[in-house]
């Protein structure tokens, strides 16, 4: 589990997925990525409660859920717009 805390708001990140030298994380707070600079981007705030695991796979991060099944954040136009620059 990793808290970063910013201010006074907290983020919590308590599952996290590898692939190649990227870390990606997820917590109730959302979807995120270790930049180059050892800081947790954020992907996507939208996000169940619950998380269960954590999966990588086709640029594509899969979330299970306890009860609100899976789904899956695209990964493809993060990488497009993080290349942009």
């Amino acid at each position: 589990m990793v808290v970063d805390v910013t201010g006074l708001t907290g983020r919590v990140i308590n599952r996290f997925a590898v692939d190649g030298t990227t870390v990606y994380g997820v917590g109730d707070s959302g979807a995120y990525r270790l930049d180059a600079h050892s800081k947790w981007e954020l992907l996507s705030s939208e996000v169940p409660s619950g998380i269960e695991s954590l999966v990588m796979s086709n640029d594509r991060l899969y979330v299970g859920t306890q009860d609100r099944g899976m789904f899956h954040i695209s990964l493809e136009a993060q990488i497009d717009i993080a290349n942009a620059f």
